[in-house]
């Protein structure tokens, strides 16, 4: 994923994502390497409990500079 994402905001670039909505941590791992620079964990309209999206998250912040 990219760090710069901050960066790329204020300078107006096109900053691509997905949806993510399968509670298993390798999707958003295959996401990130896919290089997104977004995702979002949708929490409220898929089968995550708080256990899964902990792993995500933690997989998510631990390839952030």
């Amino acid at each position: 994923m990219n760090s710069n994402f901050r960066t790329g905001l204020k300078n107006g670039n096109v900053l691509i994502g997905t949806l993510i909505t399968m509670p298993v941590p390798e999707v958003a791992e295959i996401m990130i390497e896919v290089g997104f620079d977004w995702l979002f964990v949708d929490t409220e309209h898929a089968p995550f409990n708080a256990i899964d999206a902990l792993k995500i998250f933690r997989l998510v912040f631990s390839v952030l500079p």
